[in-house]
């Protein structure tokens, strides 16, 4: 551990100079055009879902909103159970969690919901945010988006669009470790 953490200390100025030369060369992809809602048709009552979250459900790089998380989870959960899926989206490309608390929870109409879908983590990742402030941040975004939503179900997922293997090294194995501290289960 301690080696990891010296030699993260020793090569972040390569790393840093790394990070701009990537936020560069890499191109800023735009979020889909709205509608950031739709209805998947079935049978019986709607589902209601709403999704928060990182660059997946903004629905970056993509054409068309319902290409991402919220509107393909409504699809499958047709699918699943034959009723109709009425889903929103509130993503925002680059959002840690906290942005997410000051940025999108206000747009999400106090509206009652079934399924709150919340997609975050590369950007908590590479933030360098400790996995209990993540984890703590993550449990103040459920609690007050279940206070504009109701009792919804909540399912917690990770984005996994990330991959550090096109970064350049040192740069991809530091930020691979970010991530990796992001996936063991908090201790206590």
């Amino acid at each position: 551990m301690a080696a990891c953490v010296f030699g993260s200390i020793a090569l972040a100025p390569l790393a840093w100079a790394q990070g701009r030369a990537t936020r560069r060369r890499v191109p800023c992809l735009p979020a889909a055009k709205p509608p950031h809602h739709g209805c998947v048709p079935g049978t019986g009552r709607p589902i209601r879902l709403v999704a928060i979250g990182e660059s997946p459900v903004a629905a970056v790089g993509l054409a068309h909103s319902d290409e991402a998380v919220a509107a393909t989870t409504a699809r499958a959960l047709a699918r699943l159970t034959r009723r109709p899926v009425a889903w929103r989206a509130h993503g925002l490309s680059g959002a840690t969690v906290r942005d997410a608390m000051e940025r999108l929870l206000p747009g999400i109409a106090p509206e009652p919901a079934d399924l709150l879908v919340v997609a975050f983590g590369v950007n908590d990742a590479t933030a360098y945010r400790s996995p209990a402030g993540f984890a703590d941040d993550l449990v103040t975004l459920v609690n007050a988006a279940r206070l504009r939503v109701g009792d919804a179900a909540v399912v917690i997922g990770r984005s996994r669009r990330w991959s550090p293997s096109a970064l350049p090294w040192p740069l991809c194995s530091i930020l691979a470790g970010a991530r990796r501290r992001y996936r063991r289960p908090p201790s206590g």
